[in-house]
């Protein structure tokens, strides 16, 4: 019975899609998102037959508000759904709204239904997690800037990057960040845009366009090709996540930009994307700075720490590295914590697959904890020159949420670890398989902000007991640490180190504001 209802409500869902004329779909989930992102204005000026008050909210918590996640669900359909010849669907009408979201959350429901019985509720909170927290954290933060441009904007990856588009990353971001400005306030943009006062001429600007914005014929074959593989409508791909801008009109000079806050992502996180084919030599730089970042963040928000990078030593006539950062209480002091930093980035498969254990990039957390394992026994054996706390444990720190409430496949992933700690060291014992905690860089920022190196160690400890694995370790931390304490601010805040012209536009505001400029 569930799976009629499903195919009657995927029938409807599709003939709505199909009615809809797809610029004027992509301007109704414009100003949704405007009504509901700080901009009333812009968003009434796409309903002139006007909204109810209601709708006019930035709280997510009310009866009224609609999911950004769910905007971008329907953003992704229309551009995935054939066409009737007949395009009579009234998308400047708040009426048709209501419509499309309550039937896109019966289809999440019965979609749910069909499944529930073969799968595990763990498994689809994680999956939840994966298409909803992103949002939820936000786009528009100087953490996401800093950490992906440290990461992905120098060096090696952006020496590939300019190879492989013409321009730097720079300039990239300075388009992408002005595009975001405009459709925030207002549903289009030309492709003709001057950005010159900030060092980037119309040759580069047209570079970074081909990299943000993709012709509307493109992205509907890229859209329909991608999202047919996936049953479940909201774990489907997001093309937007590639391309946040769609261009059409005569030359496609016209941009759209549905979600603008999906250009903050492609220009930070989403550079992965422009790397991830340059080989073992740019992987490997990237790793390398998710590490140093890391390792510089924890000094940064606990000075009193006594954290330290990976080392070098000798077993027989073998050299290992010990793991990424090696936590103490004081320096050369027994070792409390061991840190394997992993920056392999989610596949959409270990995201959103039934049997997301199977995805190749989970080999990564098995090495991890196998890596940590063994630095134990090694120090047991007197191989590393450094004793190890009794309570001492591992963290495997993540660049994307891999084990964020992945209850279900924890078992799995320590088997295999174990399995791998067997065949590849037969002399790693029971005492040396200390518990290990997980956590994504995020959460790791977030957990950092309060707490001194005891609470902090005492959280990540709580985090690896078996009904707490996978959870956010900040939770943990802030039940720990007086509920008084002011959360310490993010240590990097100048961005112009980074992005040149991040000064231009922070100097430009500073002088507005000495101005008396609104």
């Amino acid at each position: 019975m569930s799976e009629d209802a499903r195919q009657a409500a995927l029938r409807n869902f599709s003939q709505i899609l199909s009615c809809a004329d797809d610029e004027a779909f992509l301007l109704m989930v414009w100003g949704v998102n405007a009504l509901q992102s700080g901009n009333p204005a812009g968003g009434s000026d796409v309903f002139p037959f006007g909204v109810p008050n209601e709708v006019i909210t930035e709280d997510m918590s009310t009866g009224w508000s609609i999911y950004p996640w769910e905007l971008e669900t329907i953003a992704n359909e229309i551009l995935a759904s054939p066409k009737s010849v007949y395009q009579s669907l009234a998308c400047n009408r708040w009426e048709t709204v209501p419509v499309i979201i309550n039937l896109l959350r019966k289809i999440d429901d019965l979609d749910f239904l069909e499944k529930k019985d073969s799968i595990n509720i763990f498994s689809e909170l994680f999956r939840l997690g994966g298409r909803q927290f992103e949002w939820q954290r936000g786009y528009l933060t100087v953490p996401q800037f800093y950490r992906n441009i440290y990461i992905y904007g120098q060096g090696v990856c952006a020496e590939y990057f300019k190879y492989k588009h013409g321009i730097g990353i720079n300039e990239l971001t300075v388009v992408g960040f002005g595009m975001y400005a405009s459709f925030m306030q207002r549903p289009n943009f030309t492709a003709d845009g001057d950005f010159e006062l900030l060092g980037v001429n119309n040759s580069m600007r047209d570079k970074a366009l081909a990299i943000l914005a993709a012709p509307l014929a493109d992205l509907r074959q890229l859209a329909g090709r991608e999202r047919e593989k996936w049953n479940t409508m909201a774990y489907r791909p997001s093309i937007l996540r590639r391309f946040p801008c769609v261009r059409y009109g005569r030359r496609i000079r016209k941009i759209r930009s549905p979600l603008p806050a999906l250009i903050l992502e492609r220009i930070t996180s989403g550079l992965f994307y422009d790397v991830i084919d340059g080989g073992g030599p740019v992987r490997d730089d990237y790793g390398r700075r998710f590490e140093q970042y890391a390792l510089r963040y924890l000094r940064a928000m606990i000075p009193t720490i006594a954290a330290v990078p990976e080392a070098s030593y000798k077993v027989a006539k073998n050299r290992y590295l010990t793991p990424d950062i090696i936590v103490s209480k004081q320096p050369s002091s027994e070792v409390e914590l061991a840190i394997e930093c992993k920056s392999t980035r989610m596949s959409f498969g270990a995201r959103f697959a039934d049997e997301p254990a199977t995805e190749r990039g989970y080999d990564d957390i098995v090495k991890g904890i196998f890596q940590l394992w063994r630095y134990f026994s090694h120090c047991r054996r007197g191989y590393v020159g450094r004793t190890v706390a009794s309570e001492a444990i591992g963290l495997v720190l993540t660049l994307d949420s891999w084990m964020v409430m992945n209850n279900a496949i924890m078992d799995e992933i320590f088997a295999r670890a174990s399995a791998m700690s067997d065949k590849n060291d037969p002399f790693i014992e029971t005492q040396d398989r200390r518990p290990i905690a997980f956590c994504a860089i995020p959460d790791f920022e977030m957990t950092l902000t309060i707490g001194t190196t005891d609470t902090f160690l005492e959280a990540v400890r709580s985090a690896t007991e078996r009904d707490h694995l996978g959870g956010p370790l900040y939770n943990r931390h802030e039940k720990i640490v007086d509920s008084d304490t002011l959360p310490r601010p993010y240590p990097f805040t100048d961005l112009a180190e980074l992005l040149p012209w991040w000064g231009i536009f922070e100097e430009g505001r500073i002088i507005a504001e000495a101005a008396g400029a609104p």
